[in-house]
């Protein structure tokens, strides 16, 4: 059996819907699962056609809902109940030769206590159609190979109207589905709303086309509705009590309200709603029990009940915050558990550290007490083989649940080492020298160490590659510096790279230098040539971080001019600067920078980067951090510019990773973390693609400031349209702000306007601008909305208007 597909099997056959021995020969299995954000609202239809049964199983995760909607406006078995009746089959053959079909009724019931089932906002039916909407997300058909069950014209929308219930995209303003049924188009059917609290609808015909030989059919069924409180008006001498009972975790279901005198009682619903009708007029006691354990009963309300009205009765419950755990074991294919390893929990997608562990000695490790949502789970201080670093791994945190946070690692040697003796024909050993490795071509220092009493040393974990080693801060008699020495690391592989230095000539050199650029940094190997006094002097070669050195005489005891030119050696894409000339006094010493632009090229074989950073639909997205890390330590953090991209020049070759940071991620979207390899002397291109939650993605995004005060957070924003009133949201601490698709109403984001203003949290300093106004339609990219403040006291800005085609 297909391992994905077991925990539903053996949900199915715990449920008495399939026998064990049928769910282990894989008779039977499940279609694929919708996405993340719908699976908690998908009700599972088992359909036998040997028998000729459906039977519903509700959703096996609980979806909590508020009073403006759950996510996508989709229902889950607290809000709604599915049942079905009057099961037909055709004779194979009927209508279409070697299929048939099974069609059945389908009704909705209501089982909330004050809320009525009403149209939804997303999806949409097409057409303006009004009701709520049911459609089949996935279907699949078992017990014969390649055997298929499709939706079929029973699922026929309205019922009245021509072409209703044909396939529509519901998920996505764009595409057309034709006739055809594709993983993005749904048959439908809709039923009259609003529909009351405990009410049923009228049952509606629907079916499937299938193959001859199937046995059975799975389908995740997808309900559509809005929510409306909608309590009773009591007759006359009589009233009603409505309340909602909420703790810190939001709607608090199935607590128990009284009300005296009288005694009557009422259960709160999924909303955490309820509703006492027909009461008694006069003064009232309002109490609520059967709260959940490790809660604190609040206190009694008192009030009034009036003639003919409904009175209120909140409750606020005192719990525990809801939390979750991880747990998980580290481990490596080549070294089996890994013990005594240091596990960091950071949030996503700030990365914030949460907490650290460590694995036992049988690599497992724990997080409890986790507040619910996404992190991200690493292993650090790994010790070769392995790299320094595991993961990350990501895990999302449910209330009352553990995650699992497995972390696998690589431990096949990735990296190599180096050792090498720092020594002198004329002085011997050269202990307590230090020694710079650097990579070559671009010369990024790695790392540093110092010689033991031996004149030895060693660099380890040092990435496959080339790299540059040189003795630096030397004393006399020896040169300054000392190499550099050539070396390449292989992984898994210990390196050598002894140094001799030439400690002859006390005080060698009376004019020293270096070469360097401000792209690609020092640069070695370059021949330099020096004039004296006009006269042709000798020449040198510049090594060890690009420093070079020139004993230089000339006749007399007066100074002399020295010019210093570049004579070969620089990179591709150098360019030779003029020459440098100093005064260098008799008996005495100089210095010269010599400065080469680079940045016509990649230079030296280095290479570069062009990071795009785009949503899912492959706009760019301006305005993002971006962070870069690579080879033994190197780190890049950069924005995304107008065009959504971040260029990186002179990059060593070798593995990289990029990530996307905060602030002006939407907590609707997962940051993407992406490797890539850079080769010398080429130019990568690396996409990074925010993912963001179908219909929670965001369409508008800003940042409100002001020249005086900077970033303003706390700001309430509005957004308005011809098809909306204002919808408001916050800036956060950095004045950041989003609104999602749902700003755009029934009308798919194609208004002709859109207005953003700040209603409110301003400093008193700060006069509010004018609205700016953003044209539709929002199709298909997340449009910058900035907006400056004018907080010197008075005067504001004007009218800003976003241009441009959105498609």
């Amino acid at each position: 059996m297909r391992p994905i597909l077991a925990p539903l099997c053996r949900r199915l056959a715990a449920l008495g819907l399939l026998a064990v021995a049928a769910c282990q020969a894989g008779e039977r299995l499940a279609p694929s699962q919708p996405p993340g954000d719908v699976m908690p609202f998908a009700f599972y239809l088992d359909i036998d056609m040997v028998n000729g049964t459906v039977r519903v199983i509700p959703p096996g995760q609980s979806a909590t809902a508020s009073a403006g909607g759950p996510a996508f406006s989709l229902a889950g078995a607290e809000l709604i109940g599915v049942t079905t009746s009057n099961v037909v089959r055709s004779p194979v053959g009927q209508p279409v030769a070697n299929k048939r079909t099974i069609t059945f009724d389908l009704a909705l019931s209501n089982r909330l206590s004050v809320t009525d089932l009403v149209t939804p906002s997303f999806p949409l039916a097409p057409n303006g159609a009004q009701g709520i909407i049911a459609f089949p997300y996935t279907v699949a058909a078992f017990g014969v190979q390649g055997g298929k069950a499709v939706p079929n014209a029973d699922w026929n929308g309205d019922g009245v109207t021509p072409h209703s219930g044909d396939p529509v995209n519901f998920f996505n303003d764009f595409g057309s589905c034709g006739t055809a049924v594709t993983s993005d188009c749904y048959r439908w059917e809709l039923f009259p709303a609003p529909l009351a609290p405990g009410q049923v609808t009228a049952a509606r015909k629907v079916g499937f086309t299938v193959d001859k030989n199937v046995t059975s059919v799975g389908v995740y069924l997808v309900v559509a509705a809005d929510l409306l409180d909608h309590p009773p008006v009591p007759q006359p001498g009589l009233g009603a009590l409505m309340g909602t009972v909420t703790s810190g975790g939001g709607p608090l279901a199935g607590a128990t309200v009284t009300v005296t005198p009288g005694g009557q009682s009422a259960v709160t619903d999924a909303l955490g709603k309820y509703l006492l009708a027909g009461l008694a007029v006069g003064n009232f006691t309002a109490a609520v029990s059967g709260v959940p354990a490790g809660c604190t009963t609040p206190a009694s309300n008192t009030g009034t009940i009036s003639s003919g009205g409904v009175s209120s009765a909140d409750f606020s419950v005192s719990c525990p915050p809801p939390t979750g755990a991880i747990a998980g074991t580290a481990s490596s294919p080549q070294n089996g558990v890994l013990a005594g390893a240091t596990v960091e929990l950071r949030t996503i997608p700030a990365l914030v550290l949460v907490s650290q562990t460590t694995t036992n000695t049988a690599g497992v490790y724990g997080f409890s007490g986790v507040a619910p949502g996404g992190y991200s789970i690493s292993l650090t201080g790994l010790t070769p083989p392995c790299p320094a670093t595991g993961g990350p791994v990501q895990a999302t945190v449910v209330a009352s649940a553990t995650a699992n946070g497995d972390i696998s690692v690589n431990c096949t040697a990735t990296t190599g080492s180096i050792t090498g003796t720092a020594s002198s024909p004329q002085t011997g050993v050269l202990a307590g020298a230090t020694v710079e490795l650097r990579t070559i071509p671009a010369l990024v220092l790695v790392s540093q160490t110092t010689t033991n009493g031996a004149g030895a040393y060693q660099f380890s974990g040092v990435a496959a590659g080339g790299y540059s080693v040189t003795l630096t801060a030397l004393t006399a008699p020896c040169p300054a510096t000392g190499g550099p020495v050539a070396v390449t690391v292989a992984a898994g592989v210990t390196a050598t790279a002894d140094i001799s230095v030439d400690c002859s000539a006390p005080g060698n050199q009376n004019l020293t230098g270096v070469v360097t650029s401000p792209t690609l940094g020092a640069l070695n190997g370059v021949t330099i040539a020096a004039v004296v006094n006009g006269v042709s002097g000798p020449t040198t070669v510049s090594a060890g971080a690009g420093n070079f050195g020139f004993l230089l005489t000339w006749p007399g005891t007066a100074a002399a001019t020295v010019s210093l030119t570049i004579a070969a050696g620089l990179p591709a894409g150098c360019v030779v600067p003029p020459a440098v000339s100093i005064q260098l006094p008799k008996g005495g010493t100089g210095n010269a920078v010599l400065t080469v632009d680079c940045s016509g090229g990649s230079g030296g074989g280095s290479g570069s980067l062009t990071l795009t950073v785009a949503n899912v639909m492959l706009n760019s997205l301006p305005g993002l951090l971006v962070e870069l890390q690579g080879p033994a330590g190197y780190f890049f953090q950069g924005t995304s510019d107008a065009s959504g991209q971040v260029q990186v020049l002179g990059l060593g070759a070798g593995s990289y990773t990029a990530r996307l940071l905060g602030p002006g991620l939407p907590a609707s979207c997962t940051p993407p973390i992406t490797p890539f390899s850079i080769t010398s002397g080429a130019a990568t291109p690396v996409a990074l693609v925010l993912t963001c939650s179908i219909g929670t993605m965001p369409v508008i995004m800003g940042q409100v400031t002001s020249p005086t005060l900077g970033a303003l957070g706390g700001v309430t924003v509005s957004v308005t349209s011809n098809v909306t009133t204002a919808l408001p949201t916050q800036t956060d601490a950095g004045g950041d702000f989003s609104f999602d698709r749902r700003i755009c109403g029934a009308n798919a984001c194609n208004s002709s306007t859109f207005a953003v203003t700040l209603t409110g949290g301003l400093p008193v300093s700060c006069v509010a601008p004018a609205a700016v106004t953003v044209p539709g339609p929002l199709n298909g990219i997340i449009v910058p909305v900035p907006i400056s403040v004018d907080c010197t006291g008075g005067g504001g800005v004007g009218t800003g208007t976003i241009g441009g085609s959105i498609d």
